[in-house]
């Protein structure tokens, strides 16, 4: 999406356009279940309605900024640590994610599955912080910057936070 368009989409959802906010919620809701199912799968319908709930109850303050992709993550995030508070452990781990591999060697889409389980056990054994960041950038496909912004955190801090996790998962799986 372009960034008039979505500009123009916030603005028309700003003066309460019902059209507008049921796309902005088409637009969105896939990213967002995508990245609370990463964190948190048996939370992940929870986040992404609370997420919504939020983000309709702060719209009307929203001042576009070219950064509206990232504020949306910045509610999944918060919604994310408030129904993780309040279940009181952390989230469940991660089920391995079946991927149909187009390889006609019935083995090699079995060890492929495998290293893929693997690698979301590993994922799932990272502290929070991490995770978040490594789901954000690899699932959700967000910059480094969006992911800062995401996570109210300098880039810095965010950078840091993946360079740890890629050492901790290369020595997991390796």
């Amino acid at each position: 999406m372009r960034t008039t368009d979505l500009a123009r989409l916030i603005r028309s959802c700003q003066h309460g356009d019902q059209k507008a906010l049921c796309e902005l919620v088409r637009r969105f809701e896939r990213p967002i279940y995508a990245y609370a199912a990463r964190m948190a799968p048996r939370m992940a319908e929870d986040v992404c309605q609370e997420t919504f709930v939020r983000l309709f109850r702060a719209l009307p303050r929203y001042r576009d900024e070219g950064r509206f992709r990232a504020w949306v993550f910045r509610l999944a995030t918060s919604a994310l640590i408030d129904a993780t508070r309040a279940r009181k452990r952390r989230p469940v781990s991660l089920e391995p994610e079946i991927i149909a591999d187009p390889s006609p060697d019935p083995l090699a889409g079995l060890e492929r599955a495998e290293q893929l389980a693997e690698l979301a056990e590993a994922v799932q054994g990272l502290p929070f912080d991490q995770r978040q960041v490594v789901v954000l950038r690899t699932q959700s496909g967000l910059t480094f910057r969006e992911i800062a912004e995401a996570l109210d955190a300098p880039l810095g801090t965010v950078l840091a936070r993946m360079h740890r996790a890629i050492v901790i998962l290369r020595r997991k799986i390796h």
